[in-house]
């Protein structure tokens, strides 16, 4: 395998982890409020938005969820703001 083909494959890697959101998936980021480098399980822009509008009422609820879910099959949404991630210590959400 030459070098380009490596680079190739390294951003065709990247480009598919980013562009598509699958929840589950494993990384190391520093958390603030753990204060140190902790596990991170990305987490679907559905959840994401569910626990952050759980105090709304049940419209703004099913409407986030939604929106939520829609985002989850918009590889753009993923390009462009990025992916949740959930800390697997304190359970802080990020965005990467």
């Amino acid at each position: 395998m030459s070098f380009w083909e490596s680079v190739t494959k390294i951003v065709e890697k990247q480009f598919v982890d980013r562009a598509f959101n699958l929840s589950g998936q494993h990384k190391d980021f520093f958390c603030e409020t753990c204060r140190r480098i902790t596990d991170h399980v990305s987490i679907s822009h559905a959840a994401s938005l569910r626990r952050a509008n759980r105090q709304e009422s049940r419209g703004v609820r099913v409407v986030s969820h939604l929106v939520g879910k829609l985002s989850d099959l918009n590889p753009a949404e993923n390009m462009l703001v990025g992916r949740p991630y959930r800390c697997g210590g304190c359970g802080r959400e990020i965005v990467d």
